[in-house]
This record gives structure tokens, C-alpha cells and sequence, in this order.
């Protein structure tokens, strides 16, 4: 910042009041510093909510993505599981058969 006393040396203030250049020069930068602030805060402030809403965007679609990979694995699983079981009727049927041939070669 500047140094508003330093202006007009030590006698810059009379009766605690600062000469007329003093103080247009005290309320010029005291506006354009409240401006700047507000500025800036807004600028924050919006930054910040652009994020939230881009990060909840964001997070919403990976959840979708989540539960859409969840549904294809679990579908995979049952036609995994699906041909496993028909493996195991095969092979069963099959095992049937050969005690069944086992039974009536020693049986006969």
C-alpha cells in the first residue's frame, strides 16, 4: 500500500484530518481496493462452484459407469456359470453311462 502520511511529511494531518489530496487519494484506493476484493471473491466464489458442479458431474457418470460394468459383470457370471452347468450334466450323463456299463459287464 502507500504510505498516505509520508505524502506530505510528519504535518500531513491537521485536526486529524488529511488535505483534500490525501484523503480523493484515500478514498480512490479504498473504492478500487473494495472493487478489487469483491472482484476477486466473486471470481473465487464462481471458480469454486464451476468445480463443485464439474466434480459432481464428474462423480455421477463414474458411478453410472460403476453400475453399468456391475450389470455386464454379473451377466457374464450367469452365462459363465450357465456353461458350467451344462458341462456338468454332460459329464454326468457321461459318468451314469459308464456305471452303467460298469454294472452290466459284472452284473451279467
Amino acid at each position: 500500500m502507500f504510505n498516505v502520511a509520508g505524502c506530505h511529511g510528519k504535518f500531513a494531518k491537521i485536526a486529524g484530518k488529511l488535505c483534500e489530496n490525501c484523503r480523493n487519494l484515500c478514498e480512490f484506493a479504498m473504492s478500487t481496493l473494495a472493487k478489487t476484493t469483491l472482484s476477486l471473491s466473486c471470481v473465487v466464489s464462481l471458480g469454486i462452484i464451476g468445480y463443485v458442479h464439474y466434480k459432481q458431474q464428474s462423480d455421477r457418470s463414474k458411478l453410472h459407469e460403476g453400475v453399468i460394468k456391475d450389470v455386464e459383470r454379473q451377466q457374464r457370471r450367469k452365462l459363465e456359470n450357465t456353461y458350467r452347468l451344462q458341462e456338468q450334466i454332460e459329464l454326468t450323463k457321461q459318468l451314469q453311462k459308464e456305471q452303467d456299463a460298469l454294472e452290466k459287464g459284472s452284473g451279467g
